[in-house]
């Protein structure tokens, strides 16, 4: 049972129509319908991995590459501590858990945090 299919930027369109996530897949007009109009759902989750792992694999780096499968692991297989701590909030971790951790994270690293979005070099690398 195929869990995923990622394509890599370079693939032809026909090929980037098979790329799939969990219930998602990309070439089901249903699918985006359901992922667009229930967040919650398997299907917009399946959706939003996929996006995430779009956005790595088109960094064309090895590193990238191997975050993005591992992020399907986490997500459509087994927890993987290496991909546990996405810092990004999420409809998967729920309001509770976002909340958590960002508070967490202003309590720890407020003044650096500050201070690398306050500078432009800085801020500019992290977008």
């Amino acid at each position: 049972n195929i869990q995923a299919i990622l394509t890599d930027p370079t693939c032809g369109s026909a090929t980037q129509q098979l790329a799939r996530a969990g219930a998602y897949q990309v070439s089901s007009g249903i699918h985006n319908l359901v992922a667009s109009v229930a967040p919650w759902s398997s299907i917009a989750s399946g959706r939003r991995l996929l996006e995430k792992t779009n956005v790595l694999l088109n960094r064309k780096s090895s590193e990238d590459y191997i975050f993005a499968v591992l992020f399907c692991l986490n997500a459509l297989c087994t927890p993987l501590q290496v991909v546990k701590s996405d810092i990004n909030p999420s409809w998967e971790k729920g309001l509770t858990r976002n909340v958590e951790e960002f508070a967490t994270m202003c309590d720890k690293c407020g003044p650096q945090i500050y201070a690398a979005l306050s500078d432009p070099q800085t801020k500019q690398a992290i977008d």
